[in-house]
């Protein structure tokens, strides 16, 4: 699965506790009308993706054909802390050795959260999983060996109770000041390699994540009050009296993060096939025009040295983490404190400029 990484990279740098339960997802109200052919898109059609890149990243479209593809459905309750969702994952085995099972991280349950997967099915076959890792780690069976370019899609329901501090891995998971920070709050597939299946439990003081370069197409239901600010492209919107829904598309890229708060107010300028976009809670204004002129200055240098940042979007988003910043496929997240007089703060331009970096270095 190294081939993976080293192939999105290299366009970019030359062109729960857990429990088996009874369905507990819940689905978009039924007075909404959604886009039915959205989530039925082909799994191996990746023109929906086209627009998220800029042209120099494009040929990663056709380079990628057996990278895994989720399509998710996310629904965030009224109180920002409760999510639930249906997941339908294809994945290819892209080894060299049949597989006769997948596994999955659920690394809510070790980031002080809560998930819990039902209905778990594999080409729709039911199937019992086996839990391990302090329940953040999911393991799938299948019913038959998958053979090398074989594929087999899994499916499931899931929720997750967010955190409601920022103590644990510096929040990457958590509603506090009335922002949710939703990172990696979804199943994901954990990476096979020379290695075999790589799990592990990771340090609360780095990064917990490991994932190959894969495509997301996400619906999100979130009440209609809040902004909503996601990984990737929003293909379409719509909204009713209480709700609002985003369908997006993301990938290739490592991970899908999202945030959203009823407090942020958006600032947004253009660079080159870029659009970027800050967002801060209100009082916050100047800081938020600041962050996005200095990630500006910053794909200039990258692009210049290294390759064109391969999105189209780059979002910026103020959060409590108690980290100054951390990176996301095509967003970062930067602390709340270090935006107020932001010009007069040492870290304020160093931790935009690191985080913008690892878009080259991360995804």
């Amino acid at each position: 699965m190294k081939a993976f990484i080293a192939t999105f990279l290299t366009f970019s740098l030359v062109s729960f506790s857990c429990n088996f339960l009874t369905p507990t997802a819940t689905p978009p109200p039924s007075n909404v009308s959604d886009v039915p052919d959205f989530l039925d898109t082909a799994w191996h059609d990746r023109a929906i993706f086209k627009d998220g890149l800029v042209p120099a990243a494009r040929p990663a479209l056709g380079e990628l054909g057996g990278a895994s593809v989720y399509h998710i459905e996310m629904n965030i309750d009224d109180d920002l802390f409760h999510v639930t969702g249906t997941q339908d994952a294809l994945y290819t085995n892209n080894e060299d050795v049949p597989l006769d099972e997948v596994h999955f991280r659920l690394f809510p349950n070790i980031l002080g959260g809560k998930m819990q997967i039902s209905n778990l099915r594999v080409d729709e076959s039911t199937v019992q999983p086996r839990f391990g890792l302090q329940n953040s780690l999911l393991i799938v069976p299948l019913g038959e060996a998958l053979e090398p370019g074989e594929s087999v899609l899994i499916h499931m329901d899931f929720s997750v109770t967010i955190p409601q501090s920022v103590d644990l891995n510096y929040g990457v998971l958590a509603y506090d000041d009335e922002v949710l920070s939703l990172a990696h709050a979804y199943p994901m597939i954990a990476v096979y390699n020379s290695e075999g299946w790589n799990e592990e439990i990771p340090p609360q003081a780095g990064d917990v994540t490991f994932a190959d370069a894969s495509f997301y197409l996400v619906r999100v239901t979130a009440p209609r009050d809040v902004t909503v600010v996601t990984s990737g492209r929003t293909v379409s919107a719509e909204e009713t009296d209480q709700v609002q829904i985003l369908n997006v598309a993301s990938g290739p890229a490592r991970d899908f993060y999202l945030a959203t708060s009823p407090n942020y107010e958006e600032t947004a300028q253009i660079f080159g096939d870029v659009t970027i976009r800050s967002y801060t809670p209100k009082g916050l204004e100047e800081g938020s025009q600041a962050a996005a002129e200095i990630a500006s200055r910053a794909l200039e240098v990258f692009n210049a040295r290294y390759a064109p940042y391969p999105y189209t979007e780059l979002d910026i988003v103020a959060t409590p983490t108690l980290a100054l910043g951390i990176e996301y496929p095509g967003i970062i997240a930067i602390t709340s404190w270090i935006y107020d007089g932001s010009k007069a703060n040492p870290y304020f331009e160093s931790t935009i400029v690191h985080e913008v970096g690892h878009q080259w270095f991360y995804n």
